[in-house]
């Protein structure tokens, strides 16, 4: 099984990139900025700079979160309160080590994943507050779908197939 190491490190290195980003927008940003743009590329929400940021970091401590918390409750959880594919197998004691490790590896990379949409959508204007979108920036929104979907795909393809091919 690969290290877990690689994916957090990733991680340590987009949320640096974010911070240094962030750290940098922060004074050129006016003290209320939009938030939200309707279809046709005009804000219609607002927030302050302050709550931006502090959006920012709730979401970053979301990410970790998400990457940490179900492989540890997998590891200390009763089995019977797990809803997996093939529990008796996957959580059985010759296997449950085996599976607690791949879920750590997984999730750390789809904390990656998150950790990198979040920094993608909120450094994305580059410290500059536009008057109108002219064209919105859709695909983090269906690059960030299409990874999800990947990796549930694979996860699921994981522990759903039969004994035999692992």
């Amino acid at each position: 099984m690969a290290s877990v190491r690689l994916p957090w490190f990733v991680f340590a290195a987009i949320l640096l990139g974010a911070s240094i980003s962030w750290w940098h927008a922060y004074p050129e940003l006016p003290e209320r900025v939009a938030s939200h743009f309707n279809g046709a590329g005009v804000p219609n929400g607002w927030m302050t700079k302050d709550q931006f940021f502090t959006l920012s970091a709730f979401l970053v401590a979301l990410a970790i979160f998400t990457g940490l918390l179900p492989p540890f409750l997998i590891s200390k959880m009763n089995p019977s309160l797990i809803n997996l594919p093939n529990k008796e197998y996957w959580l059985a004691p010759g296997q449950h080590d085996a599976t607690v490790a791949y879920f750590r590896l997984w999730f750390a990379w789809f904390a990656c994943g998150l950790l990198f949409f979040v920094a993608l959508v909120s450094t994305g204007g580059g410290g500059k507050q536009p008057q109108r979108v002219t064209q919105a920036p859709e695909w983090p929104v269906h690059r960030f779908a299409v990874g999800i979907s990947c990796f549930y795909g694979r996860m699921h393809r994981r522990v759903a197939s039969s004994i035999f091919e692992y």
